[in-house]
């Protein structure tokens, strides 16, 4: 009987302990499951639209750099300790949060659900960059009731009375206000911080911020003027000042006047009443002091007088001048003539010395190409290229000329079809025998017509074929007659006996394929 009952007490203490470690891991489980749910869930991470942070939000780091932006859009209020830079700014259901550069995380601690640690690499975002607005939006399992919060007074006294104030804070979005004409701005606001920046033409930028309760609020906004300092002395006294139209003082007893004045361009006018005013215009510049000395102002009898005067002399002045031109003008006329005598004994002396030249002259010319062929079936494209060599002119008779040379020429053609193609460039020796006609335009100026035929030696080159994928090279000689002739024709402009600019067209008469090659080109001729 003992040992029966030692046996049962044995077994119960080892049941016992499983059944309270299953008890407390569904416990654990449950509670894990609660928690799980309670964690809050990022939704996006990406680069704003306007990625730019707004010089009036900006925010610098320790070391001087301006912070990232990250406006998080959550319906919880948190802090942010491990990368932020000052508070967070609440904008409702927006919080605005200041980052260092280079930040790769953020650890968010939340009032109403459990802490999340968002990495950036998760969203695409390896680290953030200065001066850079981030939007991140995060769902919340426990959304908090909106407090009522309660309405107060804003008074903004502020000079001078034309300025702007922008004014922004937890409950109100950034919004732009122009005070009475006292100065004064009225606002109803809901209690809390905001914040504010004032501006006005001519002054310095002034901000800050103002919590609002239900005591009523009075905030003074005063902007420091930006003025430069101006000095002025007239020796004419009882001389009236303006400065842009508008009277400002009177010189008396060679006293100088100062005034301060914003920054910019300023219209300065001395006047008094029987004497010629006198008007400039000035610059300003801020915080610098600039001293004038503005001259006499003449009497108007005295303008007259010496306006009279300065007439008079000026019709003195200009018969004179008339008469000196007319003279100047016939020996001008006179020399003209004699120079044109040389010149026509030098033209004259030019036309016989060239005669006498020798029979023959030789060149050197170089110039553009644009070849083609004409095949039997069909014609082919253009290649642009060129030519260069030697010329030499025999003088058949006063104006006809027998032209010729060694021409080195790139011809060749390209042909496409479909998925075929093929290209030649075969180099050329042209040697070229043209009857020339030579018409004088002027002294130093003649028109050339020349035709002839032409014979061409191929010395290199190939044919390149392409079909589908495939490429094959072979020589040009080896593909098709390495021998060409043909008529050329052309026209050109000899100046000054030496330059000849030309243009000319090679019609090849081959029998495999015709070349066809336009050439423009200059020449110099010893």
């Amino acid at each position: 009987m003992n040992i029966r009952l030692l046996t049962l007490l044995l077994a119960l203490c080892m049941v016992a302990p499983c059944t309270m470690a299953q008890r407390r891991g569904r416990k654990a489980t449950q509670a894990n499951t609660t928690a799980t749910q309670a964690e809050p869930k990022v939704l996006s991470m990406q680069v704003a639209t306007n990625s730019f942070i707004a010089a009036d939000d900006q925010r610098k780091d320790n070391n001087g750099d301006v912070c990232a932006l990250v406006k998080v859009q959550v319906l919880d209020d948190f802090t942010e300790e491990s990368s932020s830079i000052g508070d967070v700014v609440n904008r409702g259901p927006e919080k605005w949060v200041y980052i260092y550069k280079g930040a790769k995380r953020m650890k968010l601690f939340f009032k109403n659900n459990l802490p999340l640690t968002v990495t950036f690499s998760d969203y695409g975002i390896q680290s953030v960059e200065s001066n850079r607005v981030y939007e991140l939006k995060i769902q919340v399992p426990n959304v908090p009731d909106k407090p009522d919060v309660p309405d107060g007074t804003l008074r903004i006294s502020v000079t001078p009375s034309t300025a702007e104030v922008t004014l922004w804070g937890d409950n109100l979005p950034r919004q732009t206000y122009r005070a009475k004409a006292d100065g004064m701005l009225t606002l109803t606001l809901p209690w809390g911080r905001y914040y504010y920046v004032a501006t006005a033409d001519g002054y310095n930028q002034a901000e800050g911020s103002v919590f609002v309760n239900d005591e009523g609020t009075v905030q003074h906004i005063d902007l420091a003027g930006q003025v430069g300092t101006l000095t002025m002395a007239c020796p004419t006294d009882k001389a009236d000042l303006y400065i842009d139209n508008r009277l400002l003082g009177t010189f008396k007893k060679k006293k100088a006047l100062t005034y301060q004045l914003r920054p910019g361009n300023h219209t300065l006018t001395v006047s008094r009443k029987g004497y010629i005013s006198h008007t400039r215009q000035v610059t300003v510049n801020r915080g610098q002091s600039q001293t004038f000395e503005l001259p006499a102002l003449e009497s108007e009898y005295n303008a007259k007088k010496k306006a009279w005067r300065e007439e008079k002399e000026a019709r003195k002045a200009a018969k004179k001048a008339k008469k000196a031109e007319a003279d100047e003008a016939k020996r001008i006329a006179k020399q003209q003539k004699e120079q044109a005598k040389v010149k026509k004994k030098e033209a004259l002396t030019k036309k016989l010395a060239a005669k006498e030249k020798q029979t023959v002259v030789l060149g050197l010319t170089a110039g553009y190409s644009m070849a083609s062929a004409s095949f039997k079936d069909g014609d082919t494209k253009s290649l642009s290229s060129f030519h260069a060599g030697l010329t030499a002119d025999f003088r058949l008779s006063n104006n006809l000329y027998l032209n010729s040379g060694v021409i080195y020429n790139n011809k060749g053609y390209n042909y496409e079809h479909n998925y075929v193609s093929e290209e030649a460039t075969p180099q050329y020796i042209d040697i070229p025998v043209q009857l020339s006609v030579r018409i004088p335009l002027s002294t130093t100026l003649k028109l050339e017509l020349c035709a002839g035929p032409y014979a061409a030696f191929c010395i290199g080159g190939k044919v390149t074929d392409k079909y589908y994928y495939s490429v094959y090279d072979e020589s040009f000689s080896s593909a098709y007659n390495g021998f060409d002739y043909g008529l050329q024709a052309g026209a050109g402009l000899i100046i000054q006996h030496h330059i000849r600019l030309s243009v000319g067209y090679q019609l090849g008469m081959g029998s495999d394929y015709q070349n066809r090659c336009l050439m423009a080109g200059v020449s110099y001729r010893f």
